[in-house]
């Protein structure tokens, strides 16, 4: 299947990350910043309670405790706290430990979390009305939300709308080069998905000039920030002689495919999984030769297949 093919099916049913791509937590939270937030619950200070809802889900300083984080957002949901209705669409999106998948009350709060001005919301928004997906279908809406989320430097917000723009939909005509340039924002602000849908154009030389070389440098740049799809389209293009080197490389691209499983990326982890299988099928293939000629000559090949 050529790459813009697969690419259209990933896009089309792309997934909505979770929260952890939207907002992070550091790997340590010193005593000072931890008192501080202590002495801020104490006074009822919204982004205090926040914070340290964040802190619970994360586990962050504080023993992880999901169901005490929810009891803390939903009591700042009720001041309006935008920030806070977007972790708890988020939550309820995807669930979490002691956290039920909940569409209904999901949607209701990433709306209330975009009314109230709350970027990250917007996108989601944007990208569930794009795809229709929990949502009826509006690609206008969608169009909408999303530039009201890029306006804010959404940096998430200029991928999908590239991604718009690229394949013209929101009442928008296709337009590579203003997708490309919605892509390098994104790709500014190190969202993998950019980077990976930089590549693909370069491969294909979809509105710019064909350039594998430069293709298979933005994949492993995207690949490097644990973009699945990266490392299943580099082992994909190792297939080939159309891969910049000219040569099949197949030990690679099984290093490349695996590496890709190990993410369990439901949008390319079945076409991973086929690939690894059909690569292992020819190496078992290869080496019955050579052990049939081996037999057949009496002598030792002296050749690894893997």
């Amino acid at each position: 299947m050529h790459l813009l093919q697969v690419r259209t099916r990933v896009y089309l049913n792309a997934n909505i990350a979770p929260l952890s791509p939207w907002i992070s937590m550091p790997s340590r939270i010193d005593s000072d910043a931890i008192q501080s937030i202590l002495h801020g619950i104490r006074l009822e200070q919204s982004d205090a309670l926040y914070l340290y809802a964040l802190m619970k889900i994360y586990g962050r300083g504080v023993e992880k405790d999901t169901h005490s984080a929810l009891q803390f957002l939903k009591k700042l949901t009720a001041r309006g706290h935008a920030d806070s209705e977007f972790v708890l669409g988020m939550l309820y999106l995807h669930g979490a430990e002691g956290v039920a998948v909940d569409i209904s009350a999901s949607t209701r709060y990433l709306h209330s979390s975009s009314l109230h001005g709350n970027s990250n919301a917007k996108c989601v928004l944007g990208a569930m009305y794009n795809d229709g997906v929990f949502v009826q279908r509006d690609e206008v809406k969608a169009l909408q939300l999303l530039k009201e989320a890029a306006k804010m430097q959404n940096a998430h917000a200029f991928v999908h709308l590239g991604m718009m723009q690229e394949y013209g939909r929101g009442g928008l005509e296709s337009n590579f080069s203003e997708a490309m340039m919605y892509y390098e924002l994104g790709r500014e602000h190190q969202i993998a998905e950019a980077i990976y849908n930089i590549a693909l154009m370069k491969a294909a030389g979809r509105g710019c000039a064909k350039n594998i070389d430069f293709a298979k440098q933005l994949l492993e740049e995207a690949a490097t920030l644990s973009y699945a799809p990266a490392m299943y389209r580099l082992g994909q293009m190792l297939t080939t002689v159309d891969n910049g080197s000219q040569t099949v490389d197949y030990r690679l691209a099984l290093s490349w495919f695996r590496k890709a499983l190990l993410h369990n990326d439901s949008r390319i982890h079945r076409e991973a999984e086929f690939a690894v299988n059909q690569i292992m099928l020819l190496y078992s293939d290869v080496e019955k030769s050579i052990l049939h000629y081996e037999q057949l000559f009496k002598t030792s090949m002296q050749v690894h297949v893997l």
